[in-house]
């Protein structure tokens, strides 16, 4: 998520930019040096100087008073950011996928990234969704993070000769997780399905629907588990044979 100190130091400093009182303000700092200057001696250039300046500084109080507004704008701009990132990364993920002539993984990315656009769509985001929309996006993260480790272990495949242990394991593990990924996307399918089905106002169906992604993304969380003590497993076994 965001770093809550870059977040506090743009919203500060959208606030410093806002025109009503970066204007006024950058108006009276050079009204008062052109005096200092010039040696102008005018009463109505330090009026209008100090006048300016009060008025600048006085604008940039009441926006920090209705700092909320900015704050908005500024989650909005971060969030994008942060999105336009993900779909950069996944867009080079989905390059790495299709080097091979397994379509399987690059087709559940593909879904994937449909069914997270579903998610984040304005109309879809309105309703009262904050837990359901946390465990979906980690089941998200889940299952991209899947695809990378499958990746991995095909490019580790490409090492060893296919008549190996070796071999044989590390294939077993790669199917094991492009089912795992695929029982995951079913389920989120299903979810966004009945989510976009329900009613605002059914707050039993939103509860029920949140325990179902819960217990789905605490079995992801057990495979993940699984799979690592397999993969360091299946390191020492290596490690030994050398």
């Amino acid at each position: 998520m965001f770093n809550d100190k870059d977040f506090r130091k743009r919203v500060f400093l959208r606030i410093m930019a806002e025109p009503a009182s970066l204007y006024p303000s950058l108006g009276g700092l050079s009204l008062l040096l052109l005096q200092w200057g010039f040696n102008v001696g005018e009463p109505v250039v330090t009026f209008l100087g100090l006048g300016s300046l009060i008025i600048g500084s006085g604008m940039f109080g009441m926006n920090l008073l209705s700092s909320t507004k900015f704050a908005e704008r500024v989650f909005e701009d971060m969030r994008t950011e942060e999105l336009e990132g993900k779909e950069h990364e996944l867009d080079i993920l989905d390059q790495e996928l299709r080097k091979d002539n397994d379509a399987r993984d690059e087709n559940l990315l593909c879904e994937l990234r449909n069914l997270n656009r579903l998610l984040n769509d304005k109309a879809l985001c309105q309703k009262k969704i904050s837990s359901i929309t946390y465990n979906v996006n980690e089941l998200y993260d889940h299952c991209v993070g899947q695809l990378r480790t499958n990746l991995n272990l095909r490019d580790e495949l490409r090492l060893l000769d296919p008549a190996s242990k070796a071999y044989e394991v590390i294939r077993d593990q790669r199917e094991r997780i492009i089912g795992d990924i695929g029982q995951t996307v079913e389920n989120l399918r299903d979810s966004l399905t009945k989510l976009l089905a329900m009613d605002g106002e059914d707050e039993e169906k939103f509860v029920e629907l949140n325990n179902d992604l819960a217990d789905t993304l605490e079995i992801a969380r057990k495979v993940d588990l699984e799979m690592e003590g397999l993969k360091k497993g299946e390191g020492i076994r290596r490690k030994r044979k050398a």
